[in-house]
């Protein structure tokens, strides 16, 4: 396994190209309280905590979790094209993400879980429809799981223009 810094994602905006408002916070508290069960609510918050793509999360199986100490998070796999290997990341989960994802994947893969199996049993396509379907409840819109992306995003660039 090869392991590299893990880099946050960034917002690219091209010539020409007018950059979309990402979802306020309150915006983002109603999509997430118009998740219907567990696992979508989950879901929506490591993609909001993280700033995974949507594959790369739904990729993740449950070795990949780490949630011990200070180093809590979840490694992600980072294929780069024409290579046999994918390179490891390690992401940090928020404080209190890394407690409830460890609660949902006993809840839900305990005893029979093996460390290969994914976290979450559910395809993007699955997830870009709760997604669609909440937004279209809470905000009057549909909601793609790419926003979640640009908040992270756009909150990462704030705190750097603090320091």
């Amino acid at each position: 396994m090869t392991i590299q810094p893990y880099t946050s994602p960034s917002v690219q905006v091209y010539e020409g190209e007018i950059e979309s408002p990402p979802l306020s916070q309150e915006e983002y508290m109603a999509l997430r309280d118009a998740m219907t069960n567990m696992r979508d609510m989950l879901i929506c918050k490591m993609l909001r905590g993280t700033g995974l793509r949507i594959n790369e999360l739904l990729r993740c199986s449950v070795d990949q979790v780490q949630v011990n100490g200070p180093d809590t998070g979840l490694w992600v796999a980072r294929e780069k094209k024409r290579s046999a290997k994918p390179v490891y990341g390690l992401v940090p989960l928020p404080p209190g993400l890394g407690v409830e994802l460890r609660s949902y994947i006993h809840a839900v893969h305990f005893p029979q879980s093996t460390s290969q199996q994914r976290i979450f049993q559910v395809s993007d396509r699955q997830v870009r429809r709760v997604f669609a379907t909440a937004g279209l409840k809470a905000l009057g819109r549909p909601v793609h799981p790419h926003e979640l992306r640009d908040l992270y995003a756009h909150d990462i660039s704030i705190i750097v223009r603090l320091i």
